[in-house]
């Protein structure tokens, strides 16, 4: 039994790569916000580089550090290149919008 979820980043132009997490359920969302208020206290936002840009393609692997960081990494996270490359079914697939700081 899983508890399974998938998560993506967009900016303005473009959409990460999806992560999914069999087990994390919806505490995946809680995650990525905890990461991203993180990340607006260490490199705030100021267009010079992409991660204070917060370009999609960028934060999703500094995500994925963090995350293996904070929990480690199993066999219950896996990457895919859209929603429909993984399971997701217990929860579904949300997207976190960098530009507005919410989720789609």
């Amino acid at each position: 039994m899983g508890d399974r979820i998938s998560i993506s980043f967009k900016d303005e132009q473009e959409e990460s790569i999806v992560f999914f997490e069999h087990h994390a359920g919806l505490s995946l969302k809680k995650d990525v916000e905890k990461f991203i208020k993180e990340i607006d206290e260490i490199h705030p936002k100021d267009e010079h580089d992409p991660i204070t840009r917060r370009e999609a393609s960028c934060v999703m692997p500094i995500f994925i550090a963090w995350y293996a960081g904070e929990h480690g990494i199993n066999y219950s996270v896996y990457l895919g290149a859209t929603q429909n490359d993984g399971d997701n079914s217990d929860n579904g697939h949300f997207v976190f919008d960098l530009v507005t700081g919410k989720w789609d």
